[in-house]
């Protein structure tokens, strides 16, 4: 017995230094691979999206999945590093085959049915992220929550990013992450509070005191941050945080229209394509005069609202596909505005009013369902 226990030690160090060595070896090869691959599409004159859609479309059991989705995961993923890397995590845990299957199943025939997947993809990740952060391995933890906020930029995959960006003493790092995102959990918050009013369901029920739960531990973990760096009155901030955040939510929208601007107050990013810069307009105004840089009119109809501006004011998302089929955009509306801005989304003009469509809500089977 002596002598079997110091062997037995000796065969489990080898296996896993073997381990380690296969699987090292195996993610190098993948990146050697698909960096030739992304190569030889270049000298073929495709362009950057187009080379990082094929690097998925012409990989293994990948080509299989609808192209509509491997399309969509490649253009959120931005550049050669993010898709190598999510290849790799993919990969590792078989999701290609086991999951993505699933997530990817009728998008062509769903409204909204592409985001959905990505919010699916988005949330594996953030899972996988949680369980390597419960075991304290943080870096690994990292990778896989930095590439669910590119799938899917939500609360739910940024506010783990920051907690591991302040488990590593990263805490200028992980701040503005909270201040952004906290009040966005809130509103979500509400939302589902509002919600088990009507079906109180176990299942409701339990992600909202799990939502409840998350909330006090990030609210600690924002206030250590503070803390660490010696911003102000920590208490205070947040607490006026969490204030503003109740007055904003249980507030009814305005009943009178602001001012015409050509930009609200405080808005940052692309115009009209990012939520933090909404087109200041009448939704069915503005997307009726809208054209495409071929200068085709637009469909259009609104998925639904996304939250609060930079203004205080609601934002709503619409999806838009030119009468051509080349172009189709999501773009997002602050409609509580007198009159409309002078601004357009960039490569896109405004025209006489031919566009069809409606703000009132989703059109099933969208373009289709208003031809």
């Amino acid at each position: 017995m002596e002598i079997l226990l110091p062997v037995l030690f000796i065969l489990f160090i080898v296996g896993f230094i073997i381990y380690a060595v296969i699987r090292f070896s195996s993610q190098e090869a993948t990146t050697k691979t698909l960096l030739g691959e992304y190569a030889a599409f270049g000298r073929a004159g495709l362009s950057e999206s187009e080379r990082l859609f094929k690097l998925l479309a012409t990989r293994g059991g990948w080509k299989v999945l609808p192209s509509n989705f491997l399309r969509e995961l490649s253009s959120r993923l931005g550049n050669k590093e993010n898709l190598i890397q999510f290849v790799i995590l993919s990969e590792r845990h078989r999701f290609d085959q086991t999951h993505f299957p699933r997530f990817a199943m009728d998008t062509d025939d769903i409204v909204e049915g592409e985001e959905l997947a990505m919010s699916y993809v988005g949330s594996l990740f953030a899972s996988t992220g949680n369980s390597l952060f419960s075991k304290k391995n943080f870096a690994e933890a990292e990778r896989y929550y930095l590439l669910a906020t590119y799938i899917y930029p939500n609360h739910s995959t940024y506010l783990p990013l920051a907690t591991v960006y302040y488990s590593t003493g990263r805490y200028r790092e992980a701040l503005p992450i909270f201040r952004r995102e906290m009040n966005r959990f809130r509103e979500a918050m509400r939302m589902s509070e509002q919600f088990i009013q009507f079906l109180p369901s176990a299942a409701d029920l339990g992600s909202y005191e799990e939502m409840t739960k998350l909330e006090k531990v990030y609210s600690i973990i924002y206030q250590d941050c503070l803390e660490k760096i010696g911003e102000g009155n920590i208490g205070q901030e947040i607490n006026e945080e969490r204030a503003a955040s109740v007055k904003t939510s249980n507030s009814q929208l305005p009943k009178k229209s602001n001012e015409q601007c050509d930009q609200v107050p405080g808005a940052f990013g692309r115009f009209g394509f990012d939520e933090s810069n909404p087109i200041p307009a009448d939704g069915n105004w503005y997307c009726q005069r809208l054209r495409c840089p071929n200068g085709h009119p637009y469909w259009y109809h609104r998925p639904g609202s996304v939250g609060f501006g930079p203004d205080g004011h609601m934002v709503d998302s619409l999806e838009l596909q030119c009468f051509g089929g080349e172009s189709r955009i999501n773009l997002f509306f602050d409609m509580y505005h007198k009159g409309a801005s002078s601004l357009v989304p960039e490569g896109l003009i405004l025209g006489l009013a031919e566009g069809i469509g409606t703000t009132k809500g989703i059109i099933p089977n969208f373009p289709k369902g208003l031809m």
